[in-house]
């Protein structure tokens, strides 16, 4: 079995952003995902040195696309979306200027 490297200073920093606006509740029957969360799998299992993947439900894809590339903005880190380029969202590249805030920064907290 592989073993797994606990994520980088800058992943655990995304992490801890992302499970502010997603909360997951860890108890005696594991980590439990409230209905409201966009990830078909806990989020906080899915770190893994520089690495975080994490796949979306259908439904909410959208929604957690805005929200991950903003907050991967926030700490300096790349993002991709596998999705086929039809399914994607349209964001701006990171390495281009912040002319304007990406939907999901209102929702973020600073």
């Amino acid at each position: 079995m592989d073993e797994v490297a606990p994520p980088t200073p800058a992943v655990a920093a995304f992490m801890a952003d992302l499970l502010e606006v997603w909360p997951e509740r860890v108890s005696t029957r594991g980590i439990e995902l409230p209905r409201s969360s966009p990830w078909k799998w806990p989020a906080r299992t899915s770190a893994s040195g520089p690495v975080w993947r994490c796949q979306a439900k259908h439904t909410r894809a959208a929604t957690a696309t805005y929200v991950v590339a903003a907050i991967a903005e926030r700490h300096g880190l790349n993002w991709h979306d596998p999705q086929p380029r039809a399914l994607q969202v349209g964001l701006r590249p990171v390495w281009k200027g912040r002319e304007a805030p990406l939907f999901a920064d209102v929702a973020l907290p600073a």
